[in-house]
């Protein structure tokens, strides 16, 4: 088993925050929570890669929606897997 450290965490390889700037954010985001679930700000999108692959089991209706939100966001969107 592999402990999560400084040398495999992700997180530690981005440029470092402070306790305030890390608070900062979160109160951005909060006071701002209405138009992030709306999708009104331009925060990142995460979709996981099961979402795309559920493209294929979805109406055609259901995809022409999904490909249009993709295509309305897709600066935004963000794979993980």
């Amino acid at each position: 088993m592999k402990l999560v450290t400084t040398d495999v965490c992700f997180s530690s390889k981005r440029n470092p925050t402070s306790l305030l700037e890390y608070k900062e954010c979160l109160e951005k985001y909060s006071s701002n929570f209405q138009k992030e679930v709306s999708l009104e700000t331009d925060s990142p999108i995460f979709l996981d890669t099961k979402v795309l692959l559920r493209y294929y089991s979805i109406s055609f209706t259901a995809r022409e929606k999904l490909f249009e939100f993709i295509n309305l966001h897709k600066n935004r969107i963000m794979l993980i897997k």
